[in-house]
């Protein structure tokens, strides 16, 4: 049975998802679109409320940054991460 739902997806020749949106008739759905790198990692969130997060990356693909800007609540800004243990994870925030 269809319930009329269409998602459309942008993929790199290696089948990672570059680019993912919904309708916005989709109530209950968190994002209206998503963005990734070539290497994967996502880089852009719009959310429904218009809400956005860009991420940041070095060149060992590790997250360095995180931007939220239109947060409806004007909770907007950005941290960033420059400290990794010796296999590249984050001690800590």
């Amino acid at each position: 049975m269809s319930v009329g739902r269409v998602a459309h997806f942008s993929l790199t020749p290696n089948t990672r998802v570059l680019h993912f949106s919904r309708p916005l008739r989709e109530a209950g759905h968190f994002n209206k679109s998503n963005r990734a790198s070539r290497g994967g990692n996502r880089t852009n969130v719009l959310e429904l409320s218009n809400r956005n997060v860009a991420y940041g990356y070095d060149n060992d693909y590790r997250l360095t940054s995180e931007a939220i800007t239109a947060d409806p609540a004007g909770n907007n800004g950005t941290v960033s991460y420059t400290q990794y243990d010796a296999v590249g994870n984050r001690p800590g925030l």
